[in-house]
């Protein structure tokens, strides 16, 4: 089976002995055009036979540990991820199945997948944030910040006193 680079399987040994998981003895690469969109995916096996699944960015990234942790205290479900670092590199619970990009190029994707794929899209997008949170949400992770809505409403004055003539008569 092994069609994986030397560094690849190197990086999968180091993730799987920082999660105190058997040692990596074989791998082979699941989407060699890229349907993991900006992600190398390699189907890795561990000396006692579990599968596992080994996701290489291809730019550095923080650990996705508090995403998934936030995505799972919302119910929504996510593969175990087993190790991980600020390289862009996260060993996965392994799921059986295909990419979404690959099933799509294959002309594959029914209404099934369709119906599967809007189901989680709109999980994902149900999640709601407390009332006085507010910030940015990134690729890397969420910046939120509380919120003072009066505060909030001086700052929005402030930004436009410039275009806000005050004079003492109408």
């Amino acid at each position: 089976m092994h069609s994986f680079s030397d560094a690849a399987i190197e990086v999968a040994r180091r993730l799987a002995a920082d999660a105190d998981l058997p040692p990596v003895t074989d791998g082979e690469a699941i989407d060699p055009d890229s349907y993991g969109l900006d992600n190398r995916l390699t189907r890795c096996v561990l000396s006692d036979g579990k599968e596992v699944l080994l996701r290489q960015s291809s730019f550095l990234m923080h650990s996705p540990r508090n995403r998934v942790d936030f995505l799972r205290g919302n119910r929504i479900p996510v593969p175990r991820c087993y190790a991980a670092g600020d390289t862009g590199s996260a060993l996965w619970e392994f799921v059986p199945g295909r990419p979404l990009g690959d099933v799509v190029d294959r002309k594959a994707a029914d209404d099934i997948v369709w119906w599967r794929t809007g189901a989680a899209m709109a999980a994902v997008h149900a999640v709601s944030f407390p009332a006085p949170l507010q910030g940015p949400i990134g690729l890397n992770g969420l910046k939120l910040r509380f919120l003072d809505p009066v505060d909030q409403l001086h700052q929005d004055i402030d930004a436009v006193r410039d275009w806000v003539a005050i004079t003492d008569s109408p």
